[in-house]
């Protein structure tokens, strides 16, 4: 989490590009994190089309509040014994972050009633860019078993 201050304060500048750049660096895939800033921005600028991008830049206070949340429960997750509802828990197997794999077994193990489903081709952006429909298919299989 200590990307967040100087995230804030680009939000609070009104430099919400420079932000998401933060964000990315401080909790992207390690090859993302050795990019310098200055590469990330342009790159954004170059090939993120305009509109996924301004999508993207509204999300930032959201994703902050979220972040926030995830640094409040860090290491509360034995917590979540208590969930008695079955679970689907998703991950893309491609996501270049090496925390979620270990991350999920762990959660999978706590959760009395979960069901873990790893999507070897897919990577963070799966659900909604690259496999919406073996995604779609996943979940509608676990709400019908």
């Amino acid at each position: 989490m200590r990307w967040v201050s100087g995230y804030e304060r680009k939000l609070a500048e009104h430099r919400a590009l420079d932000a998401f750049v933060e964000f990315c660096l401080a909790v992207g895939p390690e090859r993302v994190q050795k990019t310098p800033s200055w590469v990330m921005k342009l790159g954004m600028r170059l090939f993120m089309p305009a509109e996924r991008r301004e999508t993207m830049l509204r999300l930032l206070p959201a994703n902050l509040a979220e972040h926030r949340e995830v640094a409040r429960l860090d290491n509360t997750y034995e917590n979540y014994r208590e969930v008695a509802a079955p679970t689907l828990l998703m991950a893309g197997g491609r996501s270049g972050l090496e925390w979620v794999a270990p991350a999920l077994e762990r959660l999978s193990r706590v959760l009395p009633a979960s069901e873990l489903k790893t999507f070897p081709k897919l990577d963070h952006f799966g659900p909604d860019q690259h496999g919406p429909r073996e995604v779609a298919q996943a979940v509608k299989a676990f709400f019908l078993a």
